[in-house]
C-alpha cells in the first residue's frame, strides 16, 4: 500500500512556492506603496502624474542669468532671461506666481514653448531698499522667487521655481519717503515743501528731472558730514489747479567720476480744493449696537482766511442728521448724528453747498460717514 505522508522533496518544493509567492507578495506591496508615494509628491507638488520621474524639469533657466550681481539701488532695474523646454512636447506657461510686487515679467502669460524652445522674457524690478534701523545701509542682500505654472498634453498644472538675487547697493534715500502736502486751497498763492535726502559715500551730488507743476532745489547740507545729506526744496509753479496730487520726483545721484546712476522715484500725495475744507475730512463713528444713536462733529475751515458761507447740508440717507451749533462763534460747526439702521458696514455721507462771499463762486464739500452696525445678541 502506498504511504500517504509527503516525500521529503514535496514538502520541500512546497516551501519554496510559498516562499517565491510571499516575495513576490512584498515587492508588489512595495511598488505599489512607492507608486502611491510618488503620486502624491507629484501631485502636491503640481507634477502631472504621467510625467515620467527622474527626467528632471521640463523648464529650466541658466543658472547666471538669475544672479544679477551688485547692482545700483533703483525704482526700475530691468533684467531679460531665458526660459528652455527640455522636453519632447510643447509646452504653455499660463502665468508667473510671485513671491514681491516689486517684479513684474513679461509677457506675463499664454507663452507657448516647443519642443527644445528657448523664449526670452524681460523684468522690471523695484530694487528700493528699506531704510535701516540705524544708519545709511549701503549694501543690502535681494532676493525674490517666481515660478512659471505650465501645462502640457492638456494636463494638470505643473510649476517650476527659479530665485532672482543680487547684492543692492543704496545710494540715496530720502526722509520723509513720500512727501505729503496734505490738502491746500486753489486761492494760495503756492505751496513750499522741504525734505532731506541722504546719500551713500560715493555720490558727490545729486540732480533732479524737472517737474512740470514746481520747481525743485537740491542743496548739499554741510551741517551733516556722515551720511551726506542734501535738502531738497518743491516749490509750486503757476495757479494752483484742484486735483488729487499722485506726482513724483525722480532723483539721479552722480558718483565722483561725474557718472549718473540709477534714479529713484519719490511720491508727492496730497489734494487741492476750491478752498474749503471738513476738519476731520472723513467721519469715523466706530462700531456700535443697531439703533443705537451716535453723535460726532465736523467743522468747515478756509484754508486761506476767506469769507465764506454754507448754503445749506445734504445728507444722502434718512438716518442721518445734521444740525448746525448756532452758539459756535469761531466758525461753521456741524453735529452729525445715525442711529445705526443695520448691521455690518456702512457708508454715507454729507454734502455741504460753499459759498464764496469774496467772489460768489459756489461748490460742493463732501464730508464721508462711516460706521459698523453690530448685530444685537439675546
Amino acid at each position: 500500500m502506498a504511504s500517504l505522508s509527503p516525500r521529503p522533496t514535496d514538502a520541500r518544493t512546497s516551501s519554496r512556492g510559498i516562499f517565491f509567492i510571499q516575495l513576490l507578495l512584498v515587492v508588489v506591496a512595495v511598488v505599489a506603496v512607492y507608486n502611491g508615494a510618488s503620486w502624491a509628491y507629484r501631485t502636491i507638488r503640481g507634477v502631472p502624474p504621467g510625467e515620467i520621474e527622474g527626467t528632471g524639469p521640463r523648464l529650466v533657466v541658466a543658472e547666471e542669468e538669475l544672479d544679477l550681481g551688485r547692482v545700483y539701488e533703483a525704482s526700475s532695474h530691468h533684467h531679460s532671461f531665458r526660459i528652455t523646454n527640455r522636453s519632447d512636447r510643447p509646452v504653455t506657461i499660463t502665468r508667473f506666481d510671485k513671491t514681491c510686487e516689486c517684479l513684474g515679467i513679461a509677457p506675463a502669460a499664454g507663452v507657448t514653448l516647443g519642443a527644445k524652445e528657448t523664449k526670452a522674457f524681460s523684468t522690471t524690478l523695484s530694487l528700493d531698499q528699506k531704510p535701516a534701523a540705524k544708519g545709511f545701509r549701503e549694501i543690502a542682500p535681494f532676493e525674490v522667487r517666481f515660478a512659471a505654472v505650465y501645462s502640457a498634453d492638456g494636463r494638470a498644472e505643473a510649476k517650476e521655481v527659479w530665485a532672482l538675487r543680487a547684492t543692492v547697493i543704496s545710494t540715496l534715500r530720502a526722509t520723509p519717503p513720500v512727501l505729503e502736502i496734505g490738502t491746500n486751497s486753489e486761492k494760495l498763492q503756492g505751496i513750499e515743501r522741504a525734505f532731506r535726502v541722504e546719500v551713500a559715500d560715493e555720490v558727490e551730488r545729486v540732480e533732479c528731472d524737472s517737474h512740470p507743476q514746481g520747481d525743485v532745489k537740491v542743496a548739499r547740507d554741510e551741517a551733516v558730514e556722515s551720511p551726506k545729506s542734501f535738502r531738497v526744496t518743491v516749490h509750486s509753479r503757476g495757479t494752483l489747479a484742484r486735483r488729487e496730487v499722485a506726482d513724483v520726483l525722480r532723483f539721479f545721484p552722480v558718483n565722483r567720476a561725474g557718472e549718473r546712476l540709477p534714479g529713484k522715484d519719490f511720491g508727492i500725495t496730497g489734494e487741492i480744493v476750491p478752498d474749503v475744507a471738513a476738519r476731520p475730512k472723513e467721519i469715523q463713528l466706530g462700531r456700535h449696537p443697531c439703533g443705537a444713536r451716535v453723535k460726532e462733529a465736523v467743522r468747515l475751515v478756509s484754508l486761506a482766511n476767506r469769507r465764506f458761507r454754507v448754503k445749506n447740508a445734504r445728507p444722502d440717507a434718512e438716518h442721518l442728521t445734521v444740525s448746525r451749533v448756532e452758539e459756535e462763534r469761531a466758525g461753521w460747526l456741524y453735529t452729525l448724528e445715525t442711529n445705526v439702521p443695520k448691521a455690518g458696514d456702512q457708508r454715507t455721507e454729507v454734502q455741504f453747498i460753499v459759498v464764496d462771499e469774496e467772489d460768489g463762486k459756489e461748490y460742493a464739500v463732501v464730508v464721508p460717514v462711516r460706521y459698523h452696525g453690530a448685530a444685537n445678541v439675546r
